[in-house]
């Protein structure tokens, strides 16, 4: 088993994803962000945003010097990072222009000056959305993201009263339309490499390769089963 868990969406089986590097989304202190959440359970020629949850895939990490964000697959990456992991969950978000005031641009969103990313945050991060979700579902309304420092993501929370994708989603014909089957195709692109957003799956021998060092795993080295990635997402599908 790789180690990335998909959960979300209706709790369907995970689709395979393959390689790719996006422009991820960071917030940036002072600044407010109108986001949709875009990567849902597909619906017939769309997609399902009336799901229990938008998709993610979440996985625990490690980063180590010179080899980047790792997957953590066991005691000895570890012990290699000199940290315990962390869990990180990614998912994908269309962020929208706005004005001064925080107000939508209409003329930017048909001019195609909006951004499609993949945003890869922290469990706390999820627990933190879980509120808003619970009374403002994410399939019908927007959330409003408020960063307060930069380096530690510090962000906060507030729905929106609608879901701008939705009513794009809604649109049969026009610029309306064009601009949702952009999206989408750009979220299907996105997809693909999510989860090398989050973390390298690399084998021990790979990491200590990038670290200058030799030497293999040793035989008895335990990788981990089913059950204990199962334990690593138990929290967050509760939450």
């Amino acid at each position: 088993m790789s180690g990335f868990i998909e959960f979300g969406g209706n709790d369907g089986t995970p689709e395979p994803f393959s390689g790719g590097k996006n422009n991820r989304f960071k917030a940036k202190e002072g600044e407010s962000y109108r986001v949709s959440f875009a990567w849902w359970p597909e619906s017939d020629d769309s997609i399902d945003m009336d799901a229990t949850k938008p998709r993610f895939v979440g996985a625990h990490r490690n980063y180590i010097q010179g080899a980047g964000y790792v997957l953590n697959k066991g005691a000895e990456y570890t012990k290699l990072a000199g940290d315990p992991p962390k869990m990180a969950i990614a998912t994908i978000i269309v962020v929208w222009p706005t004005d001064a005031q925080g107000r939508t641009d209409k003329t930017r969103i048909n001019a195609g000056d909006f951004l499609v990313q993949p945003w890869v945050f922290s469990e706390s991060k999820y627990n933190a959305l879980q509120p808003t979700h619970r009374e403002f579902h994410l399939g019908n309304h927007d959330i409003t993201i408020t960063c307060a420092d930069t380096q530690y993501q510090k962000l906060t929370f507030s729905p929106c009263k609608e879901n701008l994708l939705r009513k794009l989603g809604e649109s049969k014909k026009g610029k309306g339309k064009d601009v949702y089957d952009s999206i989408m195709s750009q979220v299907t692109t996105i997809s693909a490499g999510i989860e090398n957003e989050i973390a390298r799956d690399l084998t021990l021998d790979q990491v200590r390769e990038k670290l200058g060092q030799s030497g293999t795993a040793p035989s008895d080295f335990d990788f981990g089963g089913d059950d204990e990635v199962d334990d690593m997402i138990d929290d967050i599908l509760d939450a």
